[in-house]
């Protein structure tokens, strides 16, 4: 948002159901009055706050809520700072990020005069969460190789795999070749539009991901590659498997996500909830905490390192492809990162590689 366009917000927000027809004097003291709000931060503090507050700003227009962004309830702004720490978990940083956006959002409904909503039991838990559990990780992730991956759909995902296990097994082949974050596996939908099956490949849309900031989606394709570990193979059988549906039979049913929760029964393991959602009561993936303990009790199990988690299948993709010759410019456009810098910081090389070269430069 622009700086005169947050101001003219902020105005209305001042001056509610008299915006329209204040004069002069009253919409000049309601800029002059959050003019002095701001000024009572330090100007790199201005700063620091300003990308936070246009994070929530976008989150809050893909929500499409009703009056303007100050009208969000405290509740929903619990409900982002949540989304912010689940984000943070993920990406194995600490809880800054939380902590920052809060703050923001403190300031700058303060500065429309408007009743900060960071006091809501949601906001205090989400900030909570984030100091007690988002410690940043010391330890670089490591990298899932190819024959990580083959080794875990070997020891996990043969002919009499559980549903839970073939469901993980898809998961970890389809991030891998898709260089697709948790975030983006949980938005994977069955729907039979947005989740195309062919003979040679599949094509999974993604409706939105962190570095999505225009909320237009991706097709995200995958080949079928053969063996076990392909990850189309593992689609279809995971599909038929869970027994999905993937049609809506009316208008505002939801299929559901391809990722969600499963249950055991007598006769074996299902899908936790068997009947599709609505577009207001949607089916809802796992958590990440659900599914980054799930995958590292997995990889235990299959003697794998124990610096691999979630995020290590996005970097073992695109470190693969860079192995292989794929140019950095098309690793960036199937990853969706938006600058070549972030390729490279998703990138790790083997070291024989370079010892190799070493050798030669006498």
């Amino acid at each position: 948002m622009s700086p005169p366009a947050e101001a003219r917000l902020r105005q209305v927000a001042i001056l509610g159901g008299l915006a329209a027809r204040a004069d002069p004097v009253l919409s000049g003291l309601a800029v002059e009055f959050s003019a002095a709000v701001d000024g009572k931060l330090a100007v790199g503090t201005q700063r620091q706050y300003r990308e936070p507050w246009s994070a929530f700003t976008r989150w809050w227009e893909a929500r499409r809520l009703d009056g303007s962004i100050y009208d969000t309830p405290p509740n929903v702004v619990g409900l982002y700072l949540f989304s912010a720490y689940v984000a943070s978990a993920e990406d194995s940083v600490g809880g800054g990020r939380v902590r920052q956006a809060s703050a923001a959002i403190h300031h700058y409904f303060t500065a429309a005069a408007r009743d900060s909503p960071t006091g809501h039991p949601i906001c205090v838990a989400a900030r909570e969460l984030a100091a007690r559990y988002l410690v940043p990780q010391a330890r670089e992730r490591g990298a899932f190789s190819a024959d990580n991956v083959a080794r875990f759909v070997a020891a996990h995902g043969g002919p009499g795999a559980s549903l839970i296990d073939l469901m993980y097994c898809t998961c970890v082949s389809v991030m891998f070749h898709g260089f697709l974050r948790w975030s983006d596996m949980a938005e994977v939908s069955v729907h039979a539009d947005l989740l195309v099956l062919t003979d040679t490949h599949a094509e999974l849309f993604i409706p939105r991901s962190k570095t999505d900031q225009l909320w237009q989606g991706a097709w995200v394709p995958l080949a079928r590659t053969g063996g076990p570990a392909c990850p189309v193979a593992l689609i279809e059988r995971l599909l038929a498997a869970g027994a999905y549906q993937r049609s809506p039979s009316f208008d505002g049913e939801d299929v559901g996500p391809l990722l969600r929760a499963v249950t055991a029964t007598r006769s074996g393991h299902r899908l936790q909830q068997l009947m599709t959602g609505t577009t207001q009561a949607p089916v809802f993936s796992v958590t990440y905490n659900t599914f980054a303990g799930h995958l590292r009790r997995m990889c235990a199990a299959t003697a794998l390192p124990d610096n691999l988690k979630s995020h290590s299948l996005r970097i073992g993709g695109n470190s693969r492809a860079e192995e292989l010759g794929f140019p950095a410019e098309l690793r960036m456009r199937h990853g969706r990162w938006r600058s070549l810098p972030m390729v490279e910081h998703y990138t790790r090389r083997e070291l024989a590689p370079a010892l190799e070269m070493t050798r030669h430069l006498v």
